[in-house]
Order: structure tokens, then sequence, then C-alpha cells
């Protein structure tokens, strides 16, 4: 299968304290994931070390997710 560009896979557990008493997940764990997936995207491909070492600070400028 072909790897699409700045392609990475990361496994997320569910803690305990991501879900509610009906066992759901909540919202702001997924935008948890995302962060971890971005910070997962600069390691393989631009370690942070190396855009600090440049002067630049990847941060990120909005959120939008679709439940």
């Amino acid at each position: 299968m072909k790897q699409q560009p700045f392609e990475v896979a990361l496994d997320l557990p569910i803690k305990t304290y991501d879900i509610d008493f009906a066992g759901i997940v909540s919202n702001i764990v997924y935008i948890r994931w995302l962060e971890d997936l971005r910070l997962k995207m600069l390691e393989c491909y631009s370690p942070l070390e190396h855009l600090i070492a440049k002067g630049y600070c990847p941060t990120v400028n909005s959120t939008q997710i679709k439940y």
C-alpha cells in the first residue's frame, strides 16, 4: 500500500479518563489525538529541534473537527 505524504501511524490508547460513564470518548480527546499525530509527523519528517534551530516555531492557528 502506498504511503501518503506526511502519513504517520500512532497507537492511540483510550484511557479511563478519556471516556464518560457511558463509555463515550470525550470530544476534547480527539483534539489531543490530533496534536499527538502532529507531533509524530514533525518527529518523522521535520524534527522540532531542527525547526527551532532554524528559527521556526510550528504553531496551530486553528482547529476544526466534524464529529
